[in-house]
């Protein structure tokens, strides 16, 4: 979707039209691997090493995004995003696996956007896009 001096994002979203939504928007600034489920994520991140993940917490299944953060992180420590239809309650176990940023759904790409940025820059694996890395975080996302 992207350039290939863009950052690999995968996108790891159960709903067909939210991930379609999601992968387009962020499409426009990194290189989108899209998946649906666990075990598609997990293989297109050990094929592809993404340098962030973006997952939502309820993946229909048995195994979560905390699972597959634990996962991808058991094979190389990467960054994550978490998205979730409900509250967090259990912000020690997203920080555990690499996520440290969360949003309630319905997201601001806007916000997203500029999380997934600030994410890549603490990691060192920043997007090499022009566009500025913003200094504040979104209101709805803390660590």
């Amino acid at each position: 979707m992207g350039a290939s001096n863009q950052a690999n994002v995968l996108l790891v979203e159960d709903h067909a039209d939210a991930r379609r939504v999601m992968a387009r928007l962020l499409g426009q600034e990194f290189n989108v691997i899209a998946t649906a489920t666990y075990d598609e994520a997990l293989a297109a991140a050990r094929a592809s090493m993404p340098q962030l993940v973006i997952t939502d917490i309820s993946l229909g299944g048995e195994l979560d995004g905390i699972d597959l953060m634990r996962a991808i992180c058991a094979i190389k420590p990467i960054p994550g995003i978490a998205v979730s239809g409900h509250p967090v309650d259990d912000q020690a176990r997203l920080r555990e696996v690499g996520i440290s940023r969360w949003f309630i759904k319905p997201i601001h790409f806007h916000q997203l956007i500029a999380a997934a940025r600030e994410v890549l820059a603490e990691s060192g694996t920043a997007s090499l896009t022009s566009a500025p890395i913003p200094t504040a975080r979104p209101a709805d996302s803390r660590r």
